[in-house]
């Protein structure tokens, strides 16, 4: 297949394009894998993203005629939205399938109110994006992956806040609460791919827990990435979409 390929096209079947994400995927890679795999990062890659600008530059990528392309675009947002506690302390749901939180003494906030605020940054923060790559990839089979969930442990969160050390105090959301935001962000993404005939790749069920955290043993030194280990199910993953054997 991928001798095909190389008689056919220019650069290397499988194009993974996203942000921090795929740091994971890249640490994870073999040398084999670099023979057929180009990990291009958008927030490293000055060249193909202008971050200060938030301006994508598709020109970065003349050439560039894969097989099979992985996007991974603002993986962050919903923790971005809902990792540290709101100063107004807030649950979210509707009539029919309560609150989450249960807490009365919380501020309650229609789902479909937080989805639809979700959404309009989205529009503007990833999906104009999203939408650029997808038709600049038309020829190729397109894939969004997904997303880590989120990490379960306030501790392991206090004790690795990254950008989140300055809200710090606010104090770290309830899981289900961020479970919450998550189920929204990963609802209005496969909404948006659908759309543009962009399948999803799924985050690997042994990697989440029963609370629908993400599991201690693949969490990174931070409170939102995976880590090396999770990283090599993804690539598995990818691997076995694009029929390569590891």
């Amino acid at each position: 297949m991928f001798g095909l390929f190389r008689k056919r096209s220019e650069g290397k079947p499988i194009l993974i394009v996203g942000m921090s994400h795929i740091n994971a995927i890249a640490r994870a890679l073999s040398d084999d894998d670099r023979r057929t795999i180009q990990v291009t990062n958008l927030v490293a890659d000055k060249a193909a993203f202008d971050v200060p600008k938030d301006r994508l530059n598709l020109k970065a990528f003349a050439g560039l005629t894969p097989d099979f392309v992985f996007f991974s675009i603002k993986g962050n947002f919903h923790n971005a939205f809902g990792l540290i506690e709101h100063p107004t302390r807030m649950s979210i749901g509707d009539a029919a399938r309560g609150r989450v939180p249960d807490d009365d003494a919380r501020h309650f906030v229609p789902e479909d109110m937080v989805r639809e605020h979700m959404k309009e940054q989205l529009e503007t923060i990833a999906f104009r994006h999203l939408r650029r790559l997808a038709e600049r990839f038309r020829s190729a089979r397109l894939f969004h992956l997904g997303f880590p969930p989120p990490n379960g442990d306030a501790g392991h969160i206090a004790e690795h806040p990254g950008i989140f050390r300055a809200k710090l105090p606010l104090g770290v959301a309830p899981i289900g609460l961020r479970r919450k935001f998550y189920d929204i962000h990963a609802d209005l993404y496969r909404d948006e791919c659908r759309a543009l005939g962009i399948e999803i790749v799924e985050v690997p069920a042994c990697t989440v827990s029963e609370e629908g955290g993400l599991r201690p043993e693949y969490w990174s030194r931070d409170p939102t990435h995976g880590n090396g280990r999770y990283g090599a199910l993804v690539l598995r993953q990818i691997r076995a979409t694009a029929g390569v054997a590891q």
